[in-house]
């Protein structure tokens, strides 16, 4: 028997051998496990969609224990390899091979291998889907499947993106255009007619990238204007961008990837233009919406050849040129405009019909204008009686507050005033002053060859353009004994082409080199002077402060232009509208001249003589002399030139239009009655021409 140690020893040595052993025993246990569990983990096909079909047709496998690479798979319809075209771990779509047969789908991977369901093959059905066109794209977007058997009622095809119902928009026979749903995910694409249903192509859903807009051309236009947008990411189907200006939805005309064109939409104002594709909108470009092009109503209504017509509407171009008018078809001319007003002038030769204005390719068209004929004026030219006093060369004339005529006496160095009781002295001694101008009261004041008056009817004064004494005199009005005073020039009545201020000697003051006419504006205390030889027009205020307002001193021409930029030829006659036109009868050049109140020269009429006398009617006509053709002309607004009076042959006769005649008509003024007033100068009378 051993002793008690040695068995203690023992059993220590065997428990050290037999805990390795046991460690090896489990962990081989534990590797079978494993290797059991890993042999046992699911493949399985749990549905065919569909289960039957024609070669050709793309199935859905739906299970578990798939591989998510595609090549890891392989699936066979009753033994015929397929190709794989999407694997994910639940999923495969298979496209069943030509030589298929009926029989069970099997798939196999990473070593293991499952049987599914039984696969019906058919026979190729009518009902085909061969193309699909985009292939890819954002939901939301318009699709085109082609194929053959589709119904023509597009609610009667039955189209699923990967299980998600689209909506049908368009059917042909081979042809369905279709909108990607918004639940649709990546997958196949199903067409259903009645009982027969075939898969087509895969469609991949994409997700929507933002638009970016660039551009908008133009950025401003009337309502139902076209405007391009530019930029990218833009739906090629029109009804997929949502266009808005300010707000207001506009109509997609045409679209591309990168422009789409619209129309402005009713209602529209300015503000932001906006472009939503797939639910993203970028930052949008400003559009001004103008007025659209209107034609309201005129003042007045109808009127004859001549006639002056304002315009009211909306739209128009404040450019008087680019605004279009026609009466009933017949172009007229637009002599002033505002975004709401056009003045014009009936023209010649228009009949009773609507006033179209058009701006561009735009037309808008008015109400009717009636043209009434024009009146049969009977022309009469008589001689004013002068009582016992007589003149010498008159020149120019004006009508006074009192409604007497001032005629400037030339040859007499007076103003004499004719008055219901005949021709009295208005101012002057009737001595010529030859050294300048000698002021002083009415009977001892002195001119040298005056020609040009005006009248100030606020005040009654009276303003004498004293030709040879280079000078312009003041007549003041209300003192017990008028005045005479040298309001503007140099007191020597020396030739000077400087502007300045007020009347002093040679050099201080303003200077004038033989100031033939003179007229104030109606507006403001404003007057404008033709400085004959100098070839200028000045103005003058009413402190006396003369600048030059058209034209270059000392250089003759007839170029049009604004300011110092115009040319004219010895300056006479000077007449000015309500708006603050002035009128030139510019006489060598045998024109009329037209300066605006911003200074820009244009020739209203031309091949005339010479044009010493204007005077405005106040209806938009223009009355002339012409010094030089013995003749009396009415000017309209476009210019058209008629000759009222004269035969064109120097001579005195008093009578019709026809055969009257005038010798050297230099002077003319207007009443309050529209009668107007000759002076008459190489007859030493003063005509008058009445319209009856």
């Amino acid at each position: 028997m051993k002793p008690a140690t040695s068995r203690l020893a023992y059993r220590q040595t065997k428990a050290k051998l037999w805990l390795p052993f046991c460690t090896l025993v489990m962990l081989a246990l534990w590797n079978q496990c494993s290797k059991d569990h890993e042999e046992i983990a699911p493949l399985s096909i749990a549905s065919l969609s569909p289960a039957q079909g024609p070669a050709g047709t793309m199935v859905t496998i739906t299970g578990i224990g798939f591989s998510t690479t595609t090549t890891a798979n392989t699936v066979t319809f009753n033994g015929v390899p397929a190709t794989i075209t999407l694997a994910t771990g639940n999923q495969l779509i298979a496209t069943v091979p030509a030589s298929a047969t009926t029989g069970v789908v099997k798939i196999s991977t990473g070593g293991k291998e499952v049987s599914g369901p039984v696969f019906t093959v058919t026979q190729p059905s009518s009902l085909t889907v061969t193309g699909i066109n985009p292939a890819s794209g954002p939901t939301g977007i318009d699709v085109t499947l082609t194929g053959t058997g589709f119904s023509t009622t597009a609610a009667q095809n039955k189209v699923k993106f990967n299980g998600a119902t689209a909506v049908v928009k368009s059917a042909t026979a081979t042809q369905l255009v279709v909108m990607v749903p918004a639940n649709a995910t990546t997958g196949t694409v199903s067409v259903q007619v009645a009982d027969k249903t075939v898969t087509g192509s895969m469609f991949t859903v994409l997700s929507p990238t933002a638009p970016t807009l660039s551009s908008v051309a133009p950025t401003s236009g009337k309502v139902g204007a076209t405007v391009t947008l530019s930029g990218t990411g833009f739906s090629a189907t029109s009804s997929q961008n949502i266009v808005k200006f300010n707000g207001t939805t506009a109509t997609v005309t045409s679209a591309a990837a990168t422009s789409l064109t619209v129309t402005v939409p009713p209602g529209a104002t300015s503000g932001d233009v906006t472009v939503t594709v797939n639910g993203k909108t970028p930052a949008g470009i400003h559009f001004d919406v103008t007025a659209t092009l209107t034609v309201i109503s005129y003042d007045p209504a109808s009127g004859n050849a001549g006639t002056p017509v304002i315009i009211t509407g909306s739209g128009f171009d404040s450019n008087p040129s680019v605004n279009v008018v026609k009466f009933n078809g017949v172009a007229a001319q637009v002599t002033e405009a505002t975004a709401t007003t056009l003045k014009v002038t009936v023209p010649n030769g228009a009949t009773t019909g609507p006033i179209t204005v058009g701006i561009g390719a735009d037309v808008a068209e008015g109400p009717v204008f009636t043209v009434t004929p024009l009146s049969t004026l009977t022309v009469t030219v008589s001689t004013v009686p002068l009582g016992s006093a007589t003149l010498n060369l008159p020149r120019g004339l004006a009508i006074d507050v009192s409604g007497n005529l001032l005629v400037a006496d030339q040859a007499n160095n007076r103003i004499m005033k004719l008055t219901p009781s005949g021709l009295l002295v208005f101012a002057g001694s009737g001595s010529r002053s030859l050294t300048g101008p000698v002021d002083g009261p009415f009977a001892t004041a002195q001119f040298n060859s005056p020609s040009g008056i005006s009248v100030d009817e606020n005040t009654g004064d009276v303003y004498v353009a004293d030709t040879q004494n280079n000078v312009i005199r003041k007549i003041a009005a209300g003192g017990p004994v008028l005045m005479v005073q040298t309001w503007a020039g140099n007191t020597n009545g020396q030739g000077d082409i400087s502007d300045g201020h007020g009347a002093g000697p040679f050099g201080v003051g303003a200077g004038f080199f033989y100031p033939t006419g003179i007229v104030k504006s109606k507006n403001s205390a404003t007057w404008f002077i033709t400085d004959y030889w100098s070839h200028i027009i000045r103005k003058m205020d009413a402190s006396a402060n003369v600048t030059t307002f058209a034209g270059l001193a000392l250089n003759s021409g007839s170029d049009d232009g604004k300011g110092k930029d115009a040319r004219f030829f010895n300056p006479g006659g000077i007449t000015i509208d309500e708006n603050d036109n002035v009128y030139i009868g510019d006489c060598v050049n045998g024109s009329i001249r037209k300066i605006d109140a911003a200074g820009n020269v244009t020739t209203l009429a031309k091949n005339l003589g010479q044009i010493y006398g204007l005077v405005w009617d106040g209806k938009g006509s223009l009355y002339a002399t012409d010094y030089t053709k013995h003749k009396i002309y009415k000017v309209d607004s476009s210019g058209t030139v008629t000759t009222i009076a004269g035969t064109g042959t120097a001579g005195y006769h008093d009578g019709g239009a026809s055969t009257a005649q005038f010798n050297f008509p230099f002077g003319l003024a207007m009443d309050s009655d529209g009668n107007l007033y000759v002076g008459d100068e190489h007859n030493n009378l003063i005509r008058k021409i009445t319209f009856n």
